[in-house]
């Protein structure tokens, strides 16, 4: 994805009126890599990468950092490099992190992450949960049904249970100004919080969070269109409350882009962007 910044994109940019991008890396990324000594050398390359690039146009874009999540400590160094020197506007954390092994994952709710949260409420940068593939060792459920990974289904239900696990950790009551971001108009979780609400609410099994997850939703996430062009999927959190922000939706990677209007039901393309004619738009949901 950071291969071809400053010509077939920028070409595409300016066919589909788009003013900046926000640059990221590939799901997996960094999280996929077991060494945790690579991975923040790996991160430490690639954030430097970006931020020359954009260097070179920073009329046209900005960058998320890449972060080695497998080691903590430095992840939270990078967050603050990454801002405070080479001026990335946030983070993009592909889901769980690898560590060790491929088949040891650590989620972001883990108690070691505590200093890497406490870092970006002091830098008030967002961060983008990217989905990813959740480990075939850990579900039984796809086997024999491949069709169910990747962005069909497996993205959505893995990310979603991912920003749940987030809010029922008590992070946002902690850190009440942390903003996270999530594509496909929210990973399903729109369509589906009053229910897990309700349901908390009757059988709480020791949750320990202050609020209800819709408050969580509301006030600490914001949801980008991102692959998802269908109308009404966008009418559910558009109704809950007004546009406040154009918002970048992961980048072109692998598609073509076409100027097309955000409840398009036939749309092919996404781009991480800030469009002048068809904005992708950013809501509290």
């Amino acid at each position: 994805m950071l291969l071809d910044i400053h010509d077939t994109r920028l070409h595409l940019m300016d066919e589909c009126d788009i003013d900046p991008a926000v640059l990221s890396l590939l799901s997996p990324g960094i999280q996929s890599l077991h060494d945790a000594a690579q991975a923040v050398d790996w991160a430490q390359q690639l954030n430097d990468y970006a931020a020359k690039h954009v260097a070179h146009r920073p009329d046209r874009f900005a960058s998320f950092a890449a972060l080695p999540m497998q080691d903590p400590a430095a992840a939270t160094t990078e967050i603050r490099r990454a801002v405070t020197e080479l001026g990335l506007v946030g983070a993009l954390v592909n889901g769980f992190s690898q560590f060790g092994d491929e088949n040891t994952v650590v989620y972001l709710d883990d108690p070691r992450y505590a200093e890497f949260w406490s870092t970006v409420a002091e830098l008030d940068v967002p961060v983008y949960l990217h989905p990813r593939d959740p480990l075939e060792s850990t579900t039984p459920q796809y086997h024999g049904h491949p069709w169910l990974y990747s962005s069909a289904w497996a993205f959505s239900v893995e990310t979603g249970a991912h920003a749940l696990r987030l809010m029922g950790s008590g992070l946002f009551d902690r850190h009440p100004n942390l903003n996270i971001l999530l594509g496909h108009l929210g990973e399903l979780l729109p369509f589906n919080i009053w229910r897990t609400d309700h349901r908390i609410a009757v059988t709480p099994r020791g949750i320990d969070s202050q609020h209800s997850f819709g408050h969580y939703l509301r006030n600490n996430f914001y949801l980008t269109t991102s692959g998802n062009f269908r109308t009404p999927a966008l009418l559910k959190p558009s109704r809950k409350s007004a546009p406040t922000a154009c918002c970048s939706p992961p980048t072109t990677r692998s598609r073509t882009c076409a100027k097309r209007p955000i409840g398009s039901t036939d749309s092919k393309s996404t781009t991480t962007t800030t469009s002048r004619s068809h904005a992708p738009t950013h809501w509290p949901y």
